[in-house]
């Protein structure tokens, strides 16, 4: 359907705003009966036309094909849908005579109509009564703070506990050594049609990257002064305002938020009229404990979830290392531990996940349309080539005899990575498929019998 536009759309192209039978597509809302009946013994005229629309009180005109028969309160409620208001806000004045008249809705709506009730035939900005706040200045909240920006919309505020931008998965949760899991362009903050690529932001930068790009960025893009560091919001209560100041289906604009904040041991309320809520991901790890943890801990060993960035890796150099589990977390510490000089990994899980190499991950990410399944698993198998492992035969893999068709049904993302494959390849990497029984001094004890001499143990159980 046409948009509303002081040009009018070629005939042919505008009819689409009305069905067969002449009735407005952009209503959904079925006639009364009666008028059915009415219809029914008298056909609409489905002669098509123009009407000349302008607004009182100014010069805008739209010129809007209709058919004959279109009646006021089909239009209205079109214009009511494209300017955000009620249809009842609109008056339809048609020159009668020497006078103007007011139009009722059932009436066909006249050649030459002025309409009361809008400014302009350009949607309006809403203006709230308080400023609207954005909770977090992680990655999803600077990004909605951009948006405002970018719409040249000034009336906001974030908050943030931190004192600085880059919101808790990574400030908190990620480790220094833990990289951002995809392709240059996906997650930096401009990526927008409408702003240049960055070019000081590596491929799959690491944490401390990461954050520095947040605060630069922030600081570029004019971000900074509406933040509101080291501030904890605390409660939110919802204030109902008079329903009868809003119109009926926007439920939402007669209601404020109050916010109890607290900076440094000093608690306020403010009023703002809306919230986004970006709190993170707020993982915390499955956590499970095995039996002999503290004599092997006892006996110099660590045990560790390693996240939070609480984890020395210093220890794993020239150690061999069982890291338990199979997710992208697992696929990221086999690379953290060939970088910090691991002498031997053994890799533990109840069964295999798929691995994505780097060139899949670029393959997804940067395709215009979205890949095939079998197109993805015959571009892993180069890499697959250097394991001993079939990935068709995974048990997330549901693929027809002739291999065309396939669905994967994996719960874990996938971990992406050439180091894990490489790994594998020069007898780095081992991968078990078993579960563990007990831990004992300096040793790992699965239930297949099998024992592992390790130093360390990493449990990313997802």
């Amino acid at each position: 359907p046409p948009r509303l536009s002081p040009s009018p759309p070629s005939p042919r192209d505008a009819m689409e705003l009305w069905s067969a039978e002449g009735r407005n597509l952009d209503i959904g809302v079925p006639l009364p009966q009666h008028l059915l009946e009415d219809e029914r013994k008298q056909p609409r005229s489905l002669t098509p036309t123009e009407t000349e629309f302008i607004v009182f009180g100014s010069d805008e005109q739209l010129r809007l094909p209709v058919y004959t028969s279109t009646q006021v309160w089909e239009v209205k409620r079109m214009f009511a849908g494209r300017l955000g208001i009620e249809p009842h806000e609109l008056i339809f004045m048609a020159k009668q005579g020497c006078s103007w008249r007011k139009q009722v809705d059932t009436e066909e709506v006249n050649r030459k109509v002025v309409i009361k009730g809008i400014k302009s035939f350009t949607r309006q900005r809403k203006v709230w009564d308080h400023p609207m706040v954005i909770i977090g200045t992680g990655h999803a909240g600077l990004k909605q703070a951009m948006w405002y920006l970018k719409h040249k919309e000034t009336n906001f505020i974030l908050y943030d506990r931190k004192p600085e931008v880059g919101g808790t998965s990574w400030w908190d949760q990620a480790n220094t050594t833990s990289k951002l899991q995809t392709e240059l362009g996906a997650y930096h903050l401009q990526y927008d049609e409408a702003n240049p690529v960055p070019t000081n932001l590596p491929p799959w930068p690491t944490r401390d990257q990461l954050l520095a790009h947040f605060k630069e960025v922030s600081e570029q893009y004019g971000i900074m002064p509406y933040c509101r560091f080291n501030t904890d919001v605390l409660q939110m209560t919802i204030e109902k305002g008079d329903a009868r100041d809003r119109p009926q289906s926007q439920w939402w604009t007669d209601q404020d938020y109050r916010l109890t904040l607290r900076k440094d041991g000093v608690e306020t309320e403010v009023l703002h009229s809306t919230i986004c809520y970006y709190p993170g991901n707020l993982s915390c790890p499955r956590e499970e404990t095995y039996k002999g943890e503290d004599v092997f801990v006892d006996a110099g060993g660590l045990v560790d979830y390693a996240i939070c960035n609480n984890t020395d890796y210093n220890r794993v150099t020239g150690q061999e290392v069982a890291l338990i589990g199979h997710g992208a977390f697992a696929v990221e510490n086999v690379r953290t531990c060939c970088e910090h000089g691991v002498k031997k990994i053994w890799l533990v899980c109840r069964r295999k996940n798929l691995a994505c190499p780097r060139v899949c991950s670029w393959l997804i990410n940067q395709s215009k349309d979205k890949i095939s399944g079998p197109l993805y698993m015959k571009a892993t198998l180069p890499m697959y080539a250097l394991t001993p492992f079939d990935p068709w035969t995974y048990h997330s893999v549901h693929a027809n005899a002739a291999r065309t068709h396939l669905t994967i049904t994996q719960k874990a993302r996938f971990g992406i990575g050439d180091v894990y494959f490489l790994a594998i390849a020069m007898g780095v990497l081992e991968v078990i498929e078993d579960r563990v029984k007990r831990l004992s001094p300096g040793l790992l004890h699965l239930e297949s019998g099998r024992r592992l001499d390790v130093a360390v143990v990493f449990k990313l159980l997802g």
